[in-house]
């Protein structure tokens, strides 16, 4: 189940990077600590 998010989050950091949501990207930076 973690993995599948881990995927789901995956997915919506390349949508946002088609769209170009930098807040969106930074929020997903903090949660996944990259």
């Amino acid at each position: 189940m973690r993995i599948m998010q881990v995927e789901k989050t995956l997915v919506s950091t390349n949508r946002i990077k088609e769209m170009g949501h930098r807040p969106l990207l930074v929020v997903r930076d903090k949660v996944g600590g990259t």
